[in-house]
């Protein structure tokens, strides 16, 4: 029972709980706004401001939780390797899902866009807020490396996702003299699946974004402001949110090796001459139904979020219509789909259990 034992030990750490940001002080710089103000623009930016948070947190705990159940399905693989006596296997050569700095630069993103939201509330009170200035000059002097790291982790991700399960294996049989040396070698392609079109789009909107923080906007000037800022919004939501689909095709895959090879075990136990205790039996078949609830909450929890992601493109998209005094019914109606979406999903995480 060596991976029912290894699942019994690591499903605990695909767990979803609510993670504490690094960046948290940079965003508690992003301070709460205070006041009332009459302004309908001032109420949708406030509005688009607080539905962010929900979403910056929510990313976090999916981002880990991808690389938990990631690394979970790479233990598997190795328990395999060595019960096939694979000599070639190397736990080293084993590729990372999301590294620390990946998750970061993902998180970066979505604090920048905080500090957005909030900088158009402060500029439509027509107010000065030191502290947001300074929040404001430091996401804009990480934007330049946050360019350069965001497309090749995408990119990464894109390609695992691609990736098919199945790997090709290399035989090779060296001759010396006598005696004959037979060494293997496995590896798995990876097919880059983000355009330079799409690489180039997200260096702009990086850049668009950076433009954004040093410049000195004024009231006067933010409709035009926010209508020109509006694709590049919608260009890292949607970059956001084919990052959250690949995660969520390759959480699938993981699972349903997971749970094949946990099956496998279950049925090498049956066979004769093996000794095992039947309780311990009964118990490794009924883990069997508990990693399949497992695998359709991951897939909820990434569905919402991509849901999320959705809503906030969308949101702004009618924001920066109403910036211009085109449509603020459709705004209304956006912030409210969005709030709700926010609520639902802050409700499903909290209601999960966390140990």
């Amino acid at each position: 029972m060596i991976c029912g034992n290894l699942w019994k030990s690591r499903i605990t750490h695909v767990r979803v709980g609510i993670v504490a940001l690094p960046m948290a002080g940079l965003l508690a710089l992003c301070i709460s706004v205070t006041g009332c103000s009459t302004t309908p623009l001032n109420k949708h930016a406030t509005a688009f401001s607080a539905s962010l948070a929900p979403v910056v947190d929510q990313s976090a705990a999916a981002y880990r939780d991808a690389v938990a159940l990631h690394n979970l399905r790479n233990d598997y693989e190795a328990v395999v390797a060595y019960t096939n006596k694979d000599a070639s296997y190397n736990p080293r050569n084993v590729p990372t899902l999301l590294s620390e700095k990946d998750i970061q630069t993902r998180l970066a993103v979505l604090a920048a866009l905080q500090v957005y939201a909030k900088s158009l509330i402060e500029i439509t009170k027509s107010s000065d807020s030191p502290a947001l200035d300074a929040a404001s000059k430091s996401v804009g002097g990480n934007l330049t490396s946050l360019g350069n790291n965001l497309a090749p982790s995408i990119e990464n991700v894109l390609g695992i996702a691609a990736a098919p399960d199945t790997t090709t294996t290399t035989t090779t049989t060296t001759v010396t003299g006598s005696t004959s040396t037979t060494t293997s070698s496995t590896s798995t392609s990876a097919a880059p699946l983000l355009s330079t079109e799409a690489q180039n789009g997200i260096s702009t909107a990086v850049n668009a974004l950076g433009q954004y923080f040093t410049s000195r906007v004024v009231e006067k000037e933010l409709p035009a402001k926010i209508e020109a800022m509006d694709p590049t919004i919608q260009t890292f939501c949607k970059t956001l949110n084919d990052d959250i689909m690949a995660l969520d095709g390759i959480g699938q895959r993981d699972y349903d090796r997971i749970l094949n090879l946990e099956k496998q075990y279950i049925l090498a136990d049956q066979q004769s001459g093996k000794d095992v205790n039947p309780q311990e039996w009964r118990a490794e078949v009924m883990k069997l139904p508990e990693i399949a609830r497992q695998q359709k909450q991951a897939h909820e929890r990434l569905a919402a979020l991509h849901d999320a992601l959705n809503n906030l493109a969308l949101t702004h998209h009618a924001l920066a219509a109403e910036a211009q005094h085109n449509n603020p019914e459709s705004l209304t109606n956006k912030l409210g789909d969005l709030k709700a979406a926010g609520d639902s999903l802050g409700k499903f995480y909290s209601s999960l259990p966390t140990d």
